[in-house]
Order: C-alpha cells, then sequence, then structure tokens
C-alpha cells in the first residue's frame, strides 16, 4: 500500500493524492459510522422491546393488586 501511495504521488503529484487518501479514508469512516448507526438502532429497538414487555407486567401485577 505504501509503495502504490508513493508511485501515485510520483504520478500525478502530492495534492491530487492527498485527496484521493482524504477521498478514501472518509469514505471508510462513513461505512464504519453507518454499522454502527445501524447497530445502535438494533439495541434501541431491543430496549424498548424489553421496557414495553415490563411496563405490561407491572401493569398486571397493579391489576392483581387492586382486585385484592
Amino acid at each position: 500500500m505504501e509503495q502504490t501511495f508513493i508511485n501515485v504521488i510520483n504520478q500525478v503529484g502530492f495534492p491530487i493524492a492527498a485527496c484521493i487518501m482524504m477521498w478514501y479514508t472518509n469514505q471508510k469512516t462513513l461505512k464504519a459510522l453507518e454499522d454502527e448507526r445501524a447497530a445502535h438502532k438494533e439495541e434501541v429497538q431491543q430496549t424498548t422491546n424489553a421496557i414495553n414487555k415490563l411496563s405490561d407486567v407491572l401493569g398486571q401485577m397493579n391489576a392483581k393488586l387492586d382486585a385484592k
């Protein structure tokens, strides 16, 4: 990878090579953030489902206590 980058600098010049490298790292970063966002969305959905189930159980317990 290092030799390839050096060859690109020699062929097209440093500013263009730097722009290409920034674009490449930006794309990798965006992909990583997208993956983290998807994982977080799934975690939030699981947490929401757990809270809803707990709310249902507490409601049932409250109804049983009120019935006595």
